[in-house]
């Protein structure tokens, strides 16, 4: 399974998680190079053989057959930058329990979602998660974004 990963930041973090595979990187000269400028990453840090440098109109076209592949809502790519990566694991809530008696936190922040379906409102909602220290999202399995 894969994530399809839009915006600078998204793609930067997913570059530095060492849980993540990249499969691809499809991007403009420009969107390549504000991901550099804007998250501090170093041409050495991204596999040259997964960029994919083509123009603005290419883009949406792959973008357009990614999502379809993918079975998502075709939205247009503002950051002239995505990236195809491998899947982070999702868990089952009787999987989330289980994790949660075996790990000895004590204080776990869980942050349940109910119907947030743009997906700029999710992916904001993900990284306040992650700056305040979200151990676990839960979604619903129907009017959530993909």
């Amino acid at each position: 399974m894969q994530d399809l990963i839009i915006g600078i930041h998204g793609i930067a973090e997913a570059i530095k998680n060492t849980k993540r595979n990249i499969y691809a990187i499809y991007a403009t000269e420009e969107g390549l190079d504000e991901l550099y400028k804007k998250s501090g990453l170093k041409p050495a840090n991204l596999p040259k053989d997964k960029i994919h440098i083509v123009s603005g109109h290419k883009l949406q076209e792959e973008a357009t057959r990614v999502y379809r592949e993918l079975d998502f809502e075709y939205q247009r790519v503002p950051s002239q930058i995505f990236m195809l990566a491998s899947a982070l694991p999702v868990l089952e809530s009787g999987e989330l329990l289980q994790l949660m008696d075996k790990n000895t936190k004590e204080d776990w922040k869980i942050l349940c979602l109910d119907q947030v379906t743009d997906v700029h409102n999710g992916a904001a909602i993900l990284r306040s998660s992650s700056f305040y220290g979200v151990d676990a999202l839960i979604l619903s399995s129907k009017n959530s974004f993909s």
